[in-house]
C-alpha cells in the first residue's frame, strides 16, 4: 500500500500496533514521535495530526473493530 501512495499528495507513515505498545517510522523505516492520544506524528516539523488511514492487520483490535472505532 505504501509504495502505491502519491508522495506528491501523501506523506505516509507506518504506524505499527503490537501487544507491547506502538510505534511510528517513515517510508525508509526512520524512527518518528508518535502522540498516539492525540494521534500525532512529528515529520520533522512538529507534531502533526494523522488525517487517513489504510489498516492492514489480522486479528484484535483490526478484526473486531476497535481500532476502526479509536480512529473515528
Amino acid at each position: 500500500m505504501m509504495q502505491s501512495l502519491s508522495t506528491a499528495r501523501y506523506r505516509g507513515v507506518y504506524i505499527t500496533v503490537t501487544r507491547e505498545g506502538w510505534a511510528c517510522s517513515d517510508r525508509d523505516e526512520r524512527p518518528l514521535t508518535l502522540d498516539r492520544s492525540a494521534l500525532l506524528v512529528d515529520l520533522g516539523e512538529g507534531l502533526e495530526p494523522v488525517s487517513g488511514a489504510l489498516i492492514a492487520i489480522h486479528g484484535s483490535p483490526g478484526d473486531n473493530g476497535l481500532l476502526q472505532g479509536y480512529l473515528d
